[in-house]
């Protein structure tokens, strides 16, 4: 996965590092701060300084201080692939594409709106939110919570880079999601890269798509934010999402979703979440 391999690279390049050093004889020169000297210890790394007894190093900062992508502002849905599953609630027993196990597909065979569907925000969960052909307005809620708003369905999602009592709460649609930024190779004069990324649990059962395609409350939804600046200008948010589900899914499903940042305040447009009738629209 990209968190494996990320880290996998972190690990090669600082083995290397510390190699040439011990040849050159400068390791034991090198300036270590505390906080690097906890960051490297974090690691397991070559190089990493134990505090004193009784010492309490800093921690180190996290959320908006050590934010390597600008994520705030809105953004709006792209639809580049899956039309069909993106722009209308397809006919019962239609999951193609989906990794479905033999339960999972009775569960969506048996799908009924009228009957079935108790709750109209079933498919608004975490788990399918950021598929949906909407609008997203990110902004930090403090600085260690980044939320992101959606027009269609009215949720809020939390991202907490820190722990939070929310983490004990009830199971919901949103569930508790724990954040972090993740380094991607080493930083060019001043400027780091990265990527965010964002695991969530503790969700209520729902749909993966409204037509009656399930995600269990056992599901956990990792997920990626990338952003870059295209040619022309525009700027693009890619948002990468898990979903690994041992109930209903034999593999773990991931889909890939292009949002384009959106300048127009007045294209929001919020509405309550809406029930996967075959053919409606969003």
């Amino acid at each position: 996965m990209k968190a494996s391999a990320t880290r996998t690279a972190r690990e090669l390049v600082s083995t290397r590092l510390a190699a040439s050093l011990l040849v050159l004889g400068l390791l034991p020169l090198l300036p270590v701060d505390e906080a690097s000297a906890q960051a490297l210890c974090a690691q397991g790394d070559v190089g990493c300084r134990l505090p004193r007894p009784g010492q309490v190093l800093p921690t180190p900062p996290a959320g908006k201080q050590a934010a390597l992508l600008d994520l705030e502002g809105q953004w709006v849905a792209v639809v580049t692939e899956d039309w069909r599953s993106y722009m209308i609630t397809a006919p019962k027993g239609d999951y193609e594409s989906m990794p479905l196990n033999g339960i999972g597909r009775q569960v969506a065979d048996a799908w009924n709106p009228d009957a079935t569907d108790t709750d109209a925000c079933m498919a608004y969960g975490a788990a399918a939110i950021m598929r949906m052909p909407s609008r997203f307005r990110i902004s930090w809620e403090s600085n260690e919570v980044l939320k992101i708003e959606t027009d269609a369905g009215m949720q809020v999602r939390k991202l907490h880079f820190t722990k939070s009592a929310e983490q004990q709460a009830a199971p919901s649609r949103q569930g508790y999601s724990s954040a972090k930024w993740v380094q991607e190779g080493e930083p060019v004069g001043k400027k780091t890269f990265g990527t965010l990324e964002v695991e969530t649990s503790n969700l209520l059962a729902g749909l993966l798509r409204k037509n009656g395609v399930p995600f269990s409350d056992k599901a956990v939804v990792t997920e990626y934010y990338d952003r870059f600046k295209a040619g022309t200008g525009e700027e693009w948010l890619v948002v990468t999402t898990i979903v690994d589900d041992p109930q209903y899914l034999y593999e773990p499903f991931t889909t890939s979703t292009h949002l384009m940042k959106d300048p127009r305040p007045a294209s929001w447009k919020p509405e309550s979440c809406l029930r996967g009738k075959p053919g409606l629209k969003k």
